[in-house]
């Protein structure tokens, strides 16, 4: 079955994504480096931070681009080309992502939550927007969740309000997670960081949202370009409607772009077990990717548990 589409809306625009990067100015360069990232588009956001940069008038505007050029490389799994090229003298912002990137290659977690807390102590860390962001995401992805939102309520940037409609969904308050959105909306209706807070907080209310989430993720594949983050965003909602058929089609798309990411293989164990299919080749390749997941850790959880059933099955 196809898509169940959204009557088109024409959004207010920023300039093209397809613009030539020559003719692009600082802002139109800049948005096309912000907004490759979110829709996760990482190498297409590094791309373009060459043209920006050429474009760029002032040092926040390079750090910035600076910033996004190392998030989309964690991103991309090249953690250790961030940790190599960042140094000591690098900007405060840069230094906070090289902490990020050293948390995902293993690092001490204790030692990097200490480093990062400290920045965001530091009175220029503290009105800074990455150093908060990269704070939260760090506390977060250690559990700490009230310690991430107090980052998060800086509001020095729409992708810390974005963080805060994560962080509110993960401690399912859909409603609070709804609030924020709207208030998002109120800025910046157009943004691409507002536009996915609105599809989480629709996911996490449920219900008729989640169809209003799937018309999301569709727009924005539309509008810029299809990549695994998109496609995974409709999956989950196609999957919550219980259509695993079209869960399973956008899951296949995510996985010709990328074959290693494990949101992808976790969400096709996921769907494989509903259609009644073998899960446990998606299961492996996660597990063959050697990196920490947090599917992998609930499929081993379950492993676990199955295990001791069974061993309590076989003494009784």
């Amino acid at each position: 079955s196809g898509r169940t589409r959204k009557p088109w809306t024409h959004r207010r625009t920023r300039a093209s994504l397809a613009h030539s990067s020559s003719n692009m100015s600082i802002n139109e360069a800049f948005f096309a480096v912000e907004n490759y990232f979110h829709i996760g588009a990482y190498e297409k956001a590094i791309e373009h931070v060459a043209a920006a940069r050429a474009s760029a008038s002032n040092g926040a505007e390079q750090v910035a681009l600076a910033v996004f050029e190392a998030r989309s490389n964690v991103a991309l799994g090249k953690a250790k080309i961030v940790i190599d090229s960042i140094t000591e003298d690098s900007p405060l912002p840069v230094r906070a992502v090289k902490l990020l990137a050293r948390y995902t290659v293993g690092e001490n977690a204790e030692d990097i939550v200490q480093e990062i807390m400290a920045m965001t102590e530091d009175m220029t860390g503290g009105q800074d927007a990455t150093v908060q962001l990269m704070a939260a995401t760090i506390l977060s992805r250690e559990g700490n969740v009230v310690d991430a939102m107090k980052c998060c309520h800086t509001g020095l940037s729409l992708e810390l309000n974005a963080m805060m409609v994560n962080l509110l969904c993960m401690i399912d308050r859909p409603e609070l997670a709804e609030k924020q959105a709207k208030m998002m909306q109120a800025v910046d209706d157009d943004s691409t960081v507002v536009q996915l807070a609105c599809a989480w907080a629709n996911v996490a209310s449920g219900g008729k949202k989640i169809q209003d989430a799937s018309y999301i993720y569709q727009e924005l594949g539309d509008k810029y370009m299809w990549t695994p983050k998109l496609h995974n965003g409709l999956a989950v909602c196609f999957m919550l409607m219980g259509a695993y058929d079209d869960a399973e089609r956008e899951l296949l798309e995510a996985i010709g772009k990328d074959a290693k990411n494990a949101e992808t293989l976790a969400n096709l164990a996921t769907c494989a077990a509903h259609l009644g299919k073998s899960s446990s080749r998606f299961i492996n390749a996660i597990k063959a990717l050697g990196v920490p997941s947090e599917a992998l850790a609930k499929i081993e959880g379950f492993e676990g548990d199955f295990a001791r059933a069974a061993a309590a099955a076989a003494n009784a």
